[in-house]
């Protein structure tokens, strides 16, 4: 099949060029106006603490401090976490799955900008994935499951301690936000083609999937969408489209988290994300309240 995708994939570039021109070009500012300045110093901050001395006495603030700056962040702390033996497997992928969100800067000022109860219900959908996984995906006579053993794969490593000097957490974020830009640049040119060849509803709410930034200005400007706008909102936010999962992925991939495990639980968490919204919807016009 890849055979065959790959040059399929090159004569859309080829026969769409200035198309493909102008979506990377969007894609790159993207990267440098709203990505860099809102990922950039929660990445330079957690590279610096991660590769320092914490223990478990410090985990509940770093917790707090990686939910505060979302994912990739959150991602990075907990892999740091688990390679220097303070949280077992089991427990990364739980706090995985419960925290990879969104950063507060960006929910409060693009994302709910004007709704941010909204964060709450966000929050409440990817514990109750993080729970769905551990009681139910590797509880009881499941512990040795596919779902913790062949999804996840616990490597060795030979650096779990010692602190990076200013310059060293400086590339190590650089390399990271270039890894990022890569998978921006993919979302954005993937999703644009598919609206520019198919201009119809579904295809741009399919495309919502692909880059978080994109699907929360579409969900919000397309009248499509009015009906639905909360619970799809809430859907697009709780997937955070697959540029952000292959940002993510950039981050843990070392530590054998496979690519399918983390797009199932962000489609488990955008299902339930979706579902939470539909019930606000349904108890907002009940009672009548705008």
């Amino acid at each position: 099949m890849s055979g065959y995708l790959k040059p399929a994939v090159l004569l859309l570039l080829i026969f769409f060029s200035h198309q493909t021109f102008e979506l990377a070009l969007e894609g790159l500012e993207l990267w440098y106006t709203c990505v860099v300045p809102a990922l950039l110093p929660a990445v330079f901050m957690i590279t610096l603490i991660s590769s320092d001395e914490f223990s478990k006495t410090d985990l509940p603030l770093l917790f707090l401090l990686s939910m505060a700056s979302g994912c990739p962040g959150s991602a990075m702390f907990l892999s740091s976490a688990y390679r220097k033996n303070l949280l077992d497997r089991e427990s990364y992928l739980f706090w995985l799955i419960a925290l990879n969100n969104p950063g507060l800067p960006f929910l409060i000022s693009i994302a709910f900008k004007g709704e941010l109860l909204l964060i709450l219900p966000l929050y409440a959908s990817s514990l109750l994935c993080a729970l769905f996984f551990k009681y139910f995906a590797v509880s009881g006579k499941n512990k040795n499951s596919d779902e913790l053993n062949k999804s996840f794969l616990h490597t060795s490593y030979s650096d779990r301690a010692g602190a990076v000097s200013i310059e060293t957490a400086i590339e190590k974020s650089m390399y990271l936000m270039l890894k990022i830009l890569g998978y921006i640049l993919m979302a954005y040119i993937a999703s644009g083609l598919i609206c520019y060849i198919f201009p119809n509803a579904f295809s741009i709410l399919a495309t919502c999937y692909f880059e978080l930034t994109t699907g929360v200005v579409k969900i919000r400007t397309f009248n499509y969408f009015c009906l639905l706008s909360t619970p799809l909102l809430l859907s697009v936010v709780g997937f955070q489209g697959l540029s952000s999962i292959w940002q993510v992925y950039a981050v843990i991939k070392e530590d054998g988290v496979r690519l399918p495990f983390l797009i199932k639980y962000k489609m488990l968490n955008a299902l339930t994300a979706f579902s939470i919204g539909l019930l606000i919807d349904v108890i907002y016009k009940y009672f009548g309240i705008k």
